[in-house]
C-alpha cells in the first residue's frame, strides 16, 4: 500500500511546489518518470483484467496468427501472439502496453502548464484504475492522448493515424475518429483547422 501513496505523493508535492510558476518540462526527469511508471505498471500481478489477459496469452499456444486476429483487438493480439512465440513472456506484453500508455500520457502532460499537477490528477484513477486494471483500454487511451498533442499542433494525419492505432487495441477509441475534428471547417477545435 505504501507504493501507491508514494506514487501519488511525489507528483502532488511537485505540483504544489510549482503551482505559481511556469514549469519548464525537463525531458530527463520525465523520461525517468515514464520508466518508473512503466516498470511499476508492467511488473504488477494485480488489476481488474490481469488474470483474463494472462489466460488469453496462454491461449496463443493453440492459435495461429489468423485465429488470434479473429478474436478481437488485433493490435493487442499481435503483441500477445509474437511475444508468446518468441518466448518473451506475459510480462513483456504488460511492459510494452505500460510503455505505450505512459508515453502517451507523458507526451500529453509535458504540453500542459503544470505537468506535475496533471500527473498528480492522473495517478489515482487513470494510472491506478485504468492502466492497471484494463490494459487494452489503457493503451488506447494513451495513444489518444498522444494523438491530441498532434491535433493541437495541426498535424491531423499523424493524429488520425494514432487514433486508428488505438482502435486496434480497443474499439471504443473509434469515437475519437470524429470527422468534425479532422475536417476543414471543424466545429470542435476551429482554431487548429487550416
Amino acid at each position: 500500500m505504501f507504493a501507491y501513496y508514494l506514487i501519488y505523493t511525489i507528483p502532488a508535492i511537485a505540483a504544489m511546489l510549482y503551482a505559481d510558476k511556469t514549469v519548464r518540462s525537463n525531458p530527463f526527469v520525465w523520461g525517468f518518470v515514464g520508466i518508473f511508471f512503466t516498470f511499476f505498471l508492467g511488473y504488477r500481478v494485480v488489476g481488474g483484467d490481469w488474470w483474463n489477459y494472462h489466460a488469453r496469452f496462454d491461449q496463443m499456444a493453440y492459435l495461429t496468427l489468423e485465429d488470434s486476429f479473429a478474436i478481437k483487438d488485433p493490435g493487442y493480439q499481435l503483441i500477445s501472439f509474437y511475444f508468446y512465440h518468441w518466448d518473451i513472456g506475459f510480462f513483456g506484453v504488460t511492459l510494452l502496453c505500460a510503455a505505450i500508455s505512459m508515453t502517451g500520457l507523458i507526451v500529453f502532460l509535458r504540453r500542459q502548464v503544470n505537468p506535475w499537477l496533471g500527473l498528480a490528477v492522473a495517478v489515482p484513477y487513470l494510472i491506478i484504475v485504468v492502466y492497471m486494471g484494463y490494459m487494452r483500454q489503457g493503451v488506447a487511451l494513451g495513444l489518444i492522448m498522444w494523438s491530441i498533442t498532434f491535433l493541437e499542433r495541426g498535424k491531423f494525419l499523424r493524429s488520425f493515424g494514432l487514433v486508428m492505432l488505438a482502435v486496434t487495441f480497443h474499439k471504443s477509441a473509434v469515437l475519437m475518429a470524429n470527422p468534425t475534428v479532422y475536417c476543414r471547417n471543424c466545429i470542435l477545435i476551429p482554431r487548429y483547422c487550416p
